[in-house]
C-alpha cells in the first residue's frame, strides 16, 4: 500500500519563510535594546568605574578618573537628556580635578543632597597625596559654572588614605571607607582600611569635621574596604571588606588585572576564599564609641568570597550585594578563579542572632551569562534586581579573552523556596557598545537601565549607555 505523502509548494515554503522572518525581526525587536549616549573621547574624561546618578531634570552625572592632559587627574561629567524624541544627550564636563590642589582620580559614584549639591570622593591627590572628599555645588543660573569645594583632604596613616563612595544620613552627614590606611593588621603588616564620618559645620565660615569612627582590626576582623556604606532608618551602617573574616587565607594579591594579560580594569586579584560584610551601630551617647558586628564571613562553601561592591537594602532590612570570585563554578581563565555570586542576607529574628545568606545565583564558567560581578546590583518596582558582570558574554580572541562583560537581570521566585532566574539584557562587543562594565546600574521612573563601560566605544575610553528591557 502506497503511504500517503505530504508535499508543499515553492510558493507556500516563500510564504513560510517570509513569516519565520518576519516573527524573528519582532522577536529581536521586543527584546532588550543598548543605546550608547556617550563616548569618551579623553578630553572629557576617560574610563569611568562609577555608579551614574540621575537629579530631578533626568540630567546624568558620574565620575571619569582619567583623561587626556589637561584632564589626566579626571573630570565630572554631566549628560543632559535630548529636548525632543530625535536628539542626542549632551555631554559636559562641570569640574576638571587639578591634582594636589582638588585631588585626582575620582573613581566612584557621586551622591546628592536635597538641595542638588553633589559630592564624591578622590582616590589620590589632596595636600598629602592620599585623597579627597569634595562638594560640588550647581550654578545659580542656567549655564554658570558648578562651584567645587573640598571638605576633607586625607592624610594617610591612621587618618585613611584611598577613599571609596560616600553615603549621607538624614542628618546631613557623610560616611565612607577608606582603603588603605587605620591599623597595620593584615598578615604582611599593611595598613587595613578605616571608615569615617564628616559633620557639616554648626557655625558658618567653619569646616567640616572627619572623624575615624572605625579602624579595622585584625584579619579575622575583616580588611580593605572597596566599596562605600549604606545606612537604614536607625543609622546603622553596613559595608564590606575584599579580604579577612572568619575563613581568611592569608592577604590579597594587589595586581591590576593587566598583570593577568587583560586591559586595565583597576581591579586587585584575590587569592583564596575572603572577604566579610560588617555592621557598624552608632554609639548610644555623644561621646560613645561605634560598636562593629561581623555579619558575615565568606569562604564556606559556595558562598562567594572578595565583595568589591556596595551592598543595598530592602523594605525588610535584607542586604543584597556580590562577590567578585567564589560561588559554585571552579574557573573563570584568567587566574583558575571561580566566577562570583549574587547574595541576600536575612537579619536575625531576635537581637544578637546570625544573619542568614543565601546565593541567588552563582556565575559559570565559560558562561555567556555573565562572570565576575564587579559592582552593587539595584532593584526595580517589581523586585527584580539588576547588575553587571566584569566579564563573560562575548568571547572575543584578542580583545575580551574572558568575556566582553554582561548586563544581566534576577527575577525572583515564584514560590518562597524557588530559585531567581537570570535573563542577560546586553552582551558587550568591545565596539561602540562598550566593554568591561566595572560599575553598578541605575534605573529611570521608566524602567530603563544606565550605565557605563570602561572600554569601548568611538575612541576605546569608555561609554556611557541605556538599556531599554
Amino acid at each position: 500500500m502506497k503511504r500517503n505523502e505530504f508535499s508543499i509548494s515553492p510558493d507556500c515554503w516563500l510564504a513560510i519563510a517570509f513569516t519565520i522572518l518576519i516573527l524573528t525581526a519582532q522577536a529581536i525587536a521586543a527584546g532588550p535594546k543598548e543605546k550608547v549616549l556617550h563616548s569618551l573621547e579623553g578630553s572629557d574624561g576617560a574610563y569611568p568605574l562609577g555608579t551614574l546618578l540621575f537629579d530631578k531634570s533626568g540630567n546624568l552625572y558620574g565620575p571619569a578618573p582619567e583623561g587626556a592632559p589637561p584632564v589626566e587627574n579626571g573630570t565630572v561629567f554631566q549628560l543632559s537628556p535630548p529636548g525632543h524624541n530625535d536628539g542626542g544627550w549632551k555631554e559636559t564636563t562641570i569640574h576638571n580635578f587639578g591634582g594636589d590642589g582638588d585631588g585626582a582620580s575620582p573613581y566612584a559614584g557621586l551622591i546628592a543632597d536635597k538641595n542638588g549639591n553633589l559630592y564624591g570622593t578622590t582616590r589620590n591627590g589632596g595636600s598629602f597625596g592620599a585623597g579627597t572628599v569634595f562638594q560640588l555645588t550647581p550654578p545659580a543660573a542656567p549655564g554658570g559654572s558648578w562651584t567645587e569645594t573640598v571638605l576633607y583632604t586625607f592624610p594617610g596613616g591612621s587618618g585613611g588614605s584611598l577613599p571609596n563612595g560616600l553615603v549621607l544620613d538624614k542628618k546631613g552627614n557623610l560616611y565612607g571607607t577608606t582603603f588603605w590606611g587605620g591599623n597595620n593588621c593584615d598578615p604582611y603588616g599593611l595598613p587595613c582600611g578605616t571608615v569615617f564620618e564628616l559633620t557639616p559645620p554648626t557655625t558658618r565660615g567653619k569646616g567640616w569635621t572627619k572623624t575615624v569612627i572605625y579602624r579595622f582590626q585584625n584579619p579575622r576582623d575583616g580588611y580593605w574596604p572597596f566599596a562605600g556604606l549604606v545606612v537604614d532608618d536607625q543609622g546603622n551602617l553596613y559595608g564590606t571588606t575584599i579580604d579577612g573574616g572568619e575563613y581568611t587565607a592569608g592577604g590579597l594579591i594587589l595586581a591590576r588585572a593587566s598583570d593577568a594579560g587583560i586591559p586595565r580594569p583597576f581591579i586587585p586579584i584575590a587569592a583564596g576564599a575572603d572577604g566579610t560584610v560588617f555592621q557598624l551601630t552608632p554609639p548610644r551617647t555623644r561621646d560613645g564609641a561605634w560598636t562593629k558586628t561581623l555579619v558575615h564571613s565568606f569562604g564556606s562553601g559556595n558562598d562567594g568570597s572578595n565583595p568589591y561592591g556596595a551592598l543595598i537594602l530592602d523594605k525588610n532590612g535584607y542586604l543584597y550585594g556580590t562577590t567578585y570570585f567564589g560561588g559554585s563554578s571552579t574557573s573563570c581563565g584568567f587566574r583558575s578563579e571561580s566566577c562570583g555570586t549574587v547574595f541576600r542576607l536575612q537579619p536575625p529574628s531576635k537581637p544578637g542572632g546570625a544573619w542568614t545568606e543565601t546565593v541567588l545565583t552563582s556565575f559559570l564558567s565559560g558562561s555567556r551569562n555573565g562572570a565576575n560581578p564587579y559592582a552593587s546590583v539595584v532593584f526595580d518596582n517589581q523586585g527584580n534586581l539588576y547588575g553587571t558582570t566584569n566579564f563573560g558574554g562575548t568571547t572575543i580572541a584578542g580583545s575580551c579573552n574572558y568575556g566582553c562583560g554582561v548586563v544581566f537581570k534576577l527575577t525572583p521566585p515564584v514560590s518562597k523556596r524557588g530559585p531567581w532566574s537570570e535573563t542577560v539584557l546586553h552582551r558587550f562587543l568591545n565596539g561602540q557598545d562598550g566593554a568591561y562594565p566595572v560599575a553598578g546600574l541605575i534605573l529611570d521612573e521608566q524602567g530603563n537601565v544606565y550605565g557605563t563601560t570602561e572600554f569601548g566605544g568611538s575612541a576605546g575610553l569608555g561609554t556611557i549607555f541605556e538599556i531599554i528591557p
